[in-house]
């Protein structure tokens, strides 16, 4: 079994695993309630952090979920999902990034589907 190795100034709160053909990318919630993105190859599982800071909905004192998904036939593609509730509604963000999360632009989704409204107030 081989133990995996983060700088050692790292304090995390709360981890998203997301597991690739060969990286492997961590969503860390530090003590300062900063989301950071790390990522290792699934070799040597030293990480490295690759995304600063991607807290941009983010609000410490509401409970969130972070998702990312890889492809293994696009290399490089993630997708990333923001769960978090605020003012009684659950929300959700999606983004994408097609340089293994160096880079991320948001889904803006349609405004209606189905006669429904897809916005938030």
């Amino acid at each position: 079994v081989q133990k995996a190795s983060f700088p050692d100034f790292l304090k995390p709160i709360d981890f998203y695993v997301t597991i690739s053909n060969s990286n492997i990318f961590t969503i860390v919630i530090n003590e300062t309630n900063n989301i950071l993105l790390y990522s290792a190859s699934s070799k040597d599982l030293r990480f490295v952090r690759i995304v600063e800071n991607i807290r941009i909905f983010y609000n410490a004192s509401i409970k969130i979920c972070i998702d990312v998904e890889t492809f293994d036939t696009l290399p490089g593609v993630l997708i990333m999902n923001i769960e978090t509730r605020s003012e009684g509604y659950d929300k959700i963000f999606t983004a994408i990034s097609y340089n293994n999360g160096i880079k991320w632009t948001y889904i803006i989704p349609p405004k209606k589907i189905h006669q429904k409204s897809c916005v938030w107030v």
